[in-house]
């Protein structure tokens, strides 16, 4: 497989680089560079020798592909061919096992820098699931690379991270070519780039840009960037040194950044079918999706509803129970009145601590038939309570999760926290901690480094971690937020968080759930993420 970018760049896949490592390609340009366009023209190169790509498309610039090439589909956007949501993720799964190229347009989720983290993630875990299960010769074109993997450490962004960094290396071996473009690199993180043997340069004017890529051009100096004009590229990796080369292939398709989308894309014979059938299976997952969150909203209502009820009725039981004191009351002043019945007196007061005063007063009677009421429509919804626990465990989690015990001992581990996060060093440690995975034990000197403070430093922290969160389990382990872990020669430690929320919350609903513990470890997780300070 050859592509042909310039006069002077033919990348062939039979090279003996590509046959031990795959082909990882990266172009880095600012807007007007000419990075889409050379990405295009690889992308259009692919297809045309048999390979499935997948756009990973932020602003939309790869719609035109399926203009020209009718095993292409558009993916979101106003004229899609399928809508693009979370909920749908199978459908477009089934797409890509058929064969289809897929171009998925984020240009709408561009303002939730979360929601578009998260479903570009769900999008290539599923796909790159399938490419494992069944390899195929694919291009995969990841579009904005900072945007997906950016220079933080955040849970999130490192899982993102490490999906990149597993189909970049595992691509030779499940057939991926992948090929990412960034307009930032200084904002792109080391390890994504990093995998990226073949690095495209073109013009950079931003001084941060040009120096975190300078590295790469030596001996040149990032300074030559800067007067690159449209369709330069020097090209690292490919050759021994650096390369200057000006793209001169012609694509087939559109520049879709320069050509709004007026209508859809007309679809005929086979893939119009196949494409009708797809949108049927998205249709689908988002009603069955809309069914189960009204469902959700509609079982939280009468939660609400019920634990209304139950303090209306807590509040009218104290009423009652006042109103009863004030009879003792009124019944005791008249024990001491002289000619009054004193075995009636003594009478009336048993009935009144049995509850059960007799019909001779009318409104005694009301009210202990309010009492009796009360007690009963609290028995029904405690009934009711526990009947909708029992509807499913993610019910039960949602109902546990609002649980007085638990609501109390969440809010005191996040003071807790929040405490212990008194300074910036401490933030940063606490952040950098429970972004760690529980299989991923460090050193306290690691710690420290990521840090900027001391091993010592660190150690205190661990030790006070380990005292103040720390819950024995009725067979008397003990088992704490931060868990030391004998190594070869010296002590490691790792993020023991979810282990302790379980162990604790496992005291104060013994029946608790998956669903319970990991609603609270995220809202734990986001707690810690949001206090004052950055990485």
């Amino acid at each position: 497989m050859r592509f042909r970018i310039a006069d002077n760049l033919v990348i062939d896949t039979d090279r003996d680089v590509v046959r031990r490592q795959g082909l990882r390609i990266a172009v880095i340009g600012e807007s007007g560079s000419g990075k889409s366009w050379l990405m295009g023209v690889i992308a259009e190169q692919a297809i045309q020798q048999g390979l499935q790509v997948v756009f990973i498309d932020v602003h939309g610039e790869y719609w035109t592909f399926a203009e020209v090439f009718e095993s292409v589909l558009v993916v979101g956007g106003d004229n899609a061919d399928l809508p693009l949501s979370q909920d749908a993720v199978v459908a477009y799964g089934e797409a890509y096992r058929q064969g289809f190229s897929l171009d998925f347009n984020f240009r709408e989720y561009l303002a939730d820098e979360y929601e578009y983290g998260r479903l570009v993630e769900r999008v290539l875990r599923a796909l790159w699931r399938i490419q494992v299960n069944q390899p195929r010769p694919a291009l995969w074109v990841l579009e904005e690379a900072h945007m997906i993997a950016p220079q933080e450490k955040s849970r999130n962004v490192m899982r993102r991270v490490g999906l990149i960094k597993a189909i970049a290396t595992g691509g030779r071996k499940f057939g991926v070519l992948l090929m990412m473009g960034t307009q930032r690199p200084a904002e792109l993180h080391k390890t994504p780039l990093s995998q990226c043997y073949v690095r495209f340069f073109g013009k950079l004017t931003d001084l941060l840009d040009r120096k975190a890529v300078e590295d790469y051009l030596k001996p040149l100096r990032g300074d030559v960037l800067k007067t690159l004009k449209t369709g330069q590229f020097y090209v690292y990796g490919w050759y021994e040194q650096p390369v200057l080369i000006h793209v001169t292939s012609e694509r087939v398709t559109r520049h879709g950044a320069e050509t709004p989308l007026v209508k859809p894309i007309a679809r005929v014979g086979r893939v119009k079918k196949d494409i009708e059938k797809l949108r049927r299976m998205v249709q689908e997952a988002i009603a069955k999706r809309r069914e189960k969150e009204e469902e959700r909203a509609r079982l939280q209502a009468r939660v609400r509803e019920l634990e209304g009820l139950l303090d209306a009725e807590r509040k009218e039981k104290e009423r009652l129970l006042r109103e009863i004191d004030k009879l003792k009351m009124e019944i005791d002043i008249l024990s001491r009145v002289r000619g009054v019945d004193k075995l009636a007196i003594e009478k009336a007061v048993m009935e009144v601590r049995e509850l059960s005063i007799p019909a001779t007063s009318q409104a005694n009677g009301r009210l202990l038939e309010r009492v009796k009421a009360l007690e009963e429509e609290n028995a029904r919804l405690r009934e009711e309570l526990k009947r909708l626990r029992s509807v499913s465990p993610e019910m039960r989690g949602i109902l546990e999760v609002d649980d007085r015990g638990v609501r109390e001992w969440v809010e005191n581990l996040k003071s807790r926290l929040r405490a212990f996060a008194s300074s910036p060093q401490r933030r940063k440690f606490l952040k950098t901690l429970v972004s760690l995975g529980e299989d991923r034990p460090f050193y306290p000197a690691w710690m420290a480094y990521e840090v900027g403070v001391s091993v010592g430093t660190v150690q205190e922290y661990l030790r006070v971690l380990r005292n103040t969160f720390r819950v024995t389990l009725p067979s008397r382990e003990a088992v704490s937020l931060v868990e030391a872990v004998r190594g070869k020669r010296k002590v490691l430690y790792r993020n023991n968080l979810r282990r302790y929320i379980r162990a604790r919350l496992e005291m104060i609903v013994p029946e608790a759930n998956d669903v319970l513990i990991n609603r609270v470890v995220n809202e734990v997780l986001s707690f810690v993420y949001s206090l004052q300070g950055e990485l």
